[in-house]
């Protein structure tokens, strides 16, 4: 049996840390779900209903969950082994005052705000349009 770090506290005036006493709450839980699942699994010993208990168990949705889940943790496995294997870009420093830098940044915040202006009028025209 686990002991978690808790101390008799009877004769102590501190009581346990939030943390301790959630690991023993999720301890506790987890015995009880054990026990719950053994128990009704000896309740039903028949053998023709537990093996339609067991289908009713397993259905469609809960292994496409499955499936859903097993391949998000593939798609992270192989990401985070393609980081390890590539080596980091180092980042590029600038003098952010530098002339140059100032009026490219300039020139692509003019580009954006023109692109954005003609995209919602062109919205803005459309459903004018669509209202008449």
């Amino acid at each position: 049996m686990r002991t978690l770090g808790l101390k008799d506290i009877s004769n102590n005036q501190t009581e346990p840390s939030e943390e301790v006493l959630n690991r023993a709450a999720t301890i506790i839980q987890a015995s009880y779900r054990g026990y719950h699942v053994r128990h009704e699994l000896h309740k039903h010993d028949d053998a023709e209903h537990h093996v339609h208990h067991k289908e009713a168990v397993v259905s469609p949705e809960p292994d496409e969950a499955a499936k859903k889940i097993q391949a998000a943790f593939r798609g992270y496995r192989v990401r985070k082994q393609y980081r390890s294997q590539t080596t980091p870009i180092s980042p590029v420093f600038f003098d952010p005052e530098d002339a140059k830098y100032i009026a490219a940044a300039t020139k692509i915040q003019a580009s954006y705000r023109g692109y954005r202006t003609r995209k919602t009028s062109n919205f803005h025209r459309s459903s004018a349009a669509s209202k008449k």
